[in-house]
């Protein structure tokens, strides 16, 4: 247990200074940028599609339970 606590500590530190590296470079600063500004611009919607038929149920669950 104590070696997978140090391999996962060793890997935690590892992987922390490779992205604290990247994050300096202007090219991959640049990269998360448009990609950030891509998924705020365009989102996914959650809405359906205009020819989809849809249903909407309200009141489909039972009532909590009154213990008196």
């Amino acid at each position: 247990m104590k070696k997978f606590l140090k391999y996962l500590v060793i890997f935690l530190v590892f992987t922390i200074v490779i992205v604290f590296i990247l994050l300096r470079q202007p090219a991959f600063q640049d990269r998360l940028l448009e990609s950030a500004i891509e998924n705020i611009a365009a989102p996914s919607s959650y809405l359906p599609e205009e020819d989809a038929l849809t249903a909407v149920v309200c009141g489909s669950r039972s009532p909590i339970n009154d213990p008196a």
